[in-house]
């Protein structure tokens, strides 16, 4: 390890940096290395910053031998800075807090950021990213190769070393704004100051967010309308180009918005505001005055209203001019555009568009073709939308970390100042999400904040308010009593220390202007007191001077720093808000000389007029900013604004987080239950995509169940534990040997599903890669029912797929699931290998050619090699069972399709069958093996239909009191169970159900069902239903495979709570609920 005996010593930092970037690749592919290298160099982080924090105190004129008394140390530290001690370590809530601090900084002295820029990776539509890892290995992929992988084989090689992949994408990055960004060319104008910040979305790659200041860019309200609009229409655009220009299926592919499951937000409207308002040029839109007309706002919204309500109803992928919509919803050309003129909340920008553009996000076309990624550019409208808007935005994703760091701060009150720093600094260690790439970007380290100017930050409180660092504890402890150099050199020594030749600079200046070396190194400290990673490595001049007393030197700096200080309101502290303007902008040797008559006030009135050309150069915008900070919260800022203004790397972020969302029910308490909610409301609630684990034995007992095998079983479970560990130990998919489609069949008592268990066992062993998330199978599990994939602890194979249900003698066309379901299915079966399929016999051959459609759809398999997608298949059952329902056997071919049938059968073409013999069950009754054997081919004889007519009994007066009855008929179960219900007391519920069915075209039918009809059902449920306490019920609906909650399950009615305004809206409480009969 790094403390390792070696000739030159190594940090943690180099150690590990050097272990993932050397050419052995065990490390860097390792995730168990890279969690654990992160957490020693974050635990090595924390424990500098508490070392720093511990050495703070409050400036006072002590000797060091008052400082020695440690109870006096004690008092000198600042308890109220603890949250805030762990800034200088990257991605902490305070880090981030710091850029939002430099930014407000840059905001009051260069003025409002013109764009806002955002972009996201590409990883798998970026071919030299897989190509720059294949070469680590010896392959040499053409663009051609890789465009034609499909999807789970490039998921393979991003996954292979994603530290090269974690490099390569910051690499492009990179060379996006270095190359064209910020290039000669000016994309998006010259930039003179840019803040850049990386963040990880869901799946762990990163996305970008960049605010930029553009010289000469016009602002809104202080330029005429027309130079602002021709500069956003210079750079910004929503156009959809052409279809045979280059750029077309750029934009269509990229920058179109696509409604999800992320798109609603509290009311049926998109979260991101599209489809956008057509318009016949770019507007800016802004709220009218207060004593403007007070229905200008409604007329306004009207016509808005009626031409929105026109652009819902159009199919947009047909020519529409928006002349024939404004024509549809009788409003003139003029009309419309004034009521685009007029916002609702706050000043914005319409962007020119056309209604086939309505859901084209903002794009610059150089940054796009370049990025070939999704991206968005915004014009910032004011300083208000960027400070509501951006700078509240910037700590958003660290808010739960904030408040767990707050909360442990609060709960340390009581101990010592380092076990207080140290609880909060475990809190971030331990209780955070973090990707791989995230974890790699910390480590190496990659930046997670870039910017072209620096931000420092000076202490402008009262000398004695000030925060010093004490010199070490070992110094201090060599010093004489009466000595009283203890603390190391601040900013405003080193000030006070300038040469002659510059006695004229105030401290802003200096600060800004100049770097400061130490006296012990020539090494100048560009970033002190800034967490931002420069652009300026060459920003020195040659210009050097020596400070006084051996303080170091100071460097010319060729491009000045922005100052950033602490705020303090004239109204509520005039005098500390006048020292602040004289401390950093009047030129002092000594503070004594910032008062006139024991007053900062008085002194800043004499040299007022000396002084306010240097604060207008570094505080040009601080009245504004001020202005709108003292009536705004940052923490208020309204999530949905953000949608809006970054809608396509937003939804992304949304998208992925929510792929691995689980939603946590709690137990049943009727105590607790609130029973007044309404139902359409629960109706439209969604359970989560959950996968019953399938029960894995431990070792002996896995041991046990192959040893108990029998020759027939044992030979099938070699072959498939063999094929399973050649898989596994091959280096790539193309190594892997070919896919297994076989069928496992035999009658009853044949050890089918002791066998299907036993090579569940085994291939989930040989499959399963160390670090894989074991909620995402290696195998799955299905089966044709609810009850069937309770008993085995798996998923119905429809479920688990989402493959449409078909109906009988409905023609059915295949479709393309939606994005929104191919990644959710994509994120769970990243590791799928192996799909066993029981009880096949009741899966149509229409679903298993929908089985092998999806799978192609999931995994992006292109090629066609082979059937599902590559992904083995092992069907299990009896074909001389049950049937389908409402579709063909799946040996049986479909006549209904032409065109399918010319692709011939899955199920022939694929599947090899093996079939075990030997029963089992009943090894000791081999008589009536035979007779069962002979049922299932139809061959019985009169000896066996004399054998089962012996086994009758139709008394049944002795059978327990709860045994389950089953009859032919609804009408004959709903007799019996009348009779059973009149044995139990009162009171007795009758719930009349209310019956309804949903038309695309009409929305909600409800269908009046006649009392007389109480046996009749609608979709197989009864119109009514009585229950009692004590009553014996059976669900008849599949609720929750996970938690058995199926068709068939029964329990035991043990209280209800029936509403008499709406008895559908009850709840009825259910125990003792079993899935045997």
């Amino acid at each position: 390890m790094f403390n390792s005996d070696r000739q030159k010593k190594l940090t943690e930092k180099k150690y590990s940096n050097l272990r993932l970037l050397c050419k052995d690749t065990s490390f860097s592919e390792s995730p168990e290395y890279i969690f654990q290298i992160l957490d020693i160099l974050e635990h090595s982080a924390v424990q500098n910053s508490i070392s720093i924090t511990t050495r703070k105190a409050y400036h006072e004129d002590i000797s060091a031998g008052q400082m020695k008394d440690p109870s006096r140390f004690h008092r000198l530290l600042k308890r109220d800075q603890l949250f805030t001690s762990f800034k200088s370590v990257r991605s902490t809530p305070q880090y981030w807090q710091q850029m939002q601090y430099d930014m407000l900084a840059k905001l009051r002295q260069l003025g409002p950021y013109t764009f806002f820029i955002t972009g996201s990776a590409a990883e798998f539509y970026w071919p030299q990213v897989i190509q720059v890892v294949g070469r680590q290995y010896g392959k040499d992929f053409s663009d051609e190769d890789v465009a034609s992988m499909d999807w789970n084989t490039k998921r393979m090689w991003l996954q292979t070393n994603p530290v090269t992949v974690a490099r390569h994408i910051d690499y492009i990055f990179q060379q996006l704004w270095d190359k064209v960004i910020l290039s000669g060319t000016h994309p998006i104008g010259q930039i003179l100051n840019y803040d850049r910040r990386k963040e990880m979305q869901g799946r762990g790659t990163e996305h970008f967010h960049s605010a930029v200041h553009v010289k000469d860019a016009p602002c809104i309200d202080k330029d005429s309308d027309e130079v602002c609009i021709a500069f956003i229409d210079k750079y910004v655009s929503c156009h959809l180009p052409e279809a045979d220009s280059n750029i077309h299926k750029l934009v269509s592919s990229r920058q179109v918005h696509h409604h999800t499951h992320t798109f609603k937000k509290k009311s049926t409207s998109c979260r991101f505001g599209y489809p956008r308002v057509p318009s016949p040029s770019t507007i800016i839109s802004r709220v009218p005055e207060t004593d403007a007309d007070p229905d200008i706002k409604a007329r306004a919204k009207l016509i808005q209203a009626k031409v929105y309500t026109i652009l819902t109803e159009k199919n947009l992928s047909l020519p529409i001019s928006l002349q024939q919509i404004l024509n549809e919803a009788n409003v003139t050309l003029i009309d419309y555009t004034e009521a685009l003129k007029i916002a609702a909340r706050r000043t914005s920008i319409i962007m020119k568009r056309e209604p086939n553009e309505v859901n084209v996000n903002n794009y610059n076309e150089h940054i796009l073709q370049a990025l070939q990624s999704n991206m968005d550019i915004q014009f910032i409208t004011n300083i208000w939308a960027w400070i509501a808007y951006l700078t509240s935005y910037i700590c958003k994703p660290e808010h739960t970390m904030s408040e767990l760091m707050k909360k442990a701060s609060k709960e340390s009150s009581h101990k010592n100042v380092r076990d207080a720093l140290k609880d909060i600094g475990n809190v971030f260690r331990k209780c955070r999400e973090v990707s791989e790439h995230e974890a790699i970007a910390r480590i190496l380290p990659l930046p997670l904040r870039k910017s072209n100017i620096n931000v420092l930050f000076i202490q402008t409180d009262v000398k004695e308010n000030r925060t010093r660092i004490l010199k070490p504890k070992h110094i201090l402890d060599k010093m004489e009593n009466d000595e009283t150099d203890l603390y190391v050199p601040s900013i405003h020594d080193k000030y006070s220390a300038r040469p002659q030749s510059l006695q004229n600079i105030s401290l802003a200046e200096f600060c800004s202007e100049y770097n400061i070396s130490s006296a012990k190194s020539n090494a100048t400290n560009d970033d002190n007191n800034s967490n931002s990673d420069s652009d300026g490595n060459s920003n020195n001049t040659n210009k050097t001077f020596q400070l006084k007393d051996n303080l170091g030197k100071i460097t010319k700096r060729r491009y000045p720093r922005v100052i950033r200080y602490h705020y303090v309101s004239k109204e509520n502290n005039e005098e500390l808000y006048y020292h602040r303007l004289l401390i950093l902008y009047l030129p002092w040797h000594s503070e004594t000389e910032l008062k006139l008559q024991d007053s900062y006030k008085i002194k800043f009135e004499e040299v007022e007029n000396d002084i306010i050309p240097t604060i207008k150069k570094y505080e040009p915008y601080y009245n504004e900013v001020e202005t709108i900070l003292n009536d705004f919260d940052l923490d208020s800022a309204e999530p949905e604004i953000w949608n809006e203004m970054a809608a396509q790397v937003e939804q992304e972020i949304l998208e992925a987080a929510a792929e691995s969302h689980t939603i946590q029910n709690p137990h049943l308490n009727p105590d607790l239950l609130e029973t007044g909610e309404d139902d359409n409301r629960r109706r439209k609630i969604q359970k989560p995509f959950t996968i019953a684990k399938a029960h894995l034995t431990s070792d002996p007992q896995f041991y046990d169940k192959v040893r108990s095998l029998n020759p027939q079983q044992r030979r099938l479970f070699d072959f498939l534990f063999s094929l399973a560990n050649q898989t596994r130990m091959a280096e790539t998919d193309e190594r892997a040997p070919k896919p297994f489609y076989l069928f496992l069949s035999g009658g009853g008592g044949v050890g089918k599903t002791h066998t299907v268990n036993t090579i569940y066992d085994g291939l989930v062993r040989a499959l399963r890669k160390p670090g894989q998330d074991p909620d995402k199978p290696v195998v799955l599990m299905t089966t044709s029912t609810g009850k069937a994939a309770s008993n085995i602890n798996g998923i119905i194979l429809h479920s688990a797929f989402s493959l449409p249900i078909r109906e009988k003698g409905k023609s059915f066309a295949f479709k393309k699931p939606g994005a929104e379901k191919l990644n959710t299915l994509r994120c769970m079966y990243v590791n799928l290998k192996v799909i066993v399929a029981d009880e096949i016999s009741m899966f149509g051959g229409s679903s298993l050619e929908d089985l092998h459609l999806f799978l192609q759809e999931i995994f992006q398999d292109s090629s066609q090699i082979h059937p599902f997608a590559g992904i083995s298949v092992l069907a299990v059952g009896d074909l001389m069972q049950l049937n389908p329902v409402g579709d063909r056997a799946v040996f049986k071919e479909n006549h209904q399709n032409d065109y399918t049938a010319l692709a011939g059968s899955l199920w022939t073409n694929h599947f090899q069958l093996i079939e075990l013999t030997e029963i089992v069950r009943q090894k000791g009754d081999p008589v009536f093996a035979e007779v069962l054997s002979r049922i299932r081919t139809g061959n019985m004889t009169h000896e066996d239909i004399e054998v089962l007519n012996q086994l009758e009994n139709t008394d049944t007066s002795n059978f327990p009191i709860d045994t389950v009855h089953l009859y032919m008929t609804n009408q004959q179960v709903s007799v019996y169970n009348n009779e059973k219900l009149e044995t139990f007391p009162q009171p007795h519920i009758t719930i009349a159900s209310v019956d309804s069915k949903r038309d695309l075209h009409t929305n909600i039918q409800s269908i009046t069902i006649p009392p007389s009809s109480i046996y009749q059902t609608g979709g197989y449920l009864s119109s009514q239903l009585t229950i009692a306490k004590g009553a014996r019920v059976m669900l008849t609906k599949n609720y929750d495979i996970a938690d058995h909650l199926v068709n068939g399950v029964i329990g035991t009615v043990v209280e209800f709570n029936i509403p008499a305004n709406s008895p559908v809206n009850g709840h009825i409480y259910i125990l003792n609920l079993t899935v045997s009969l």
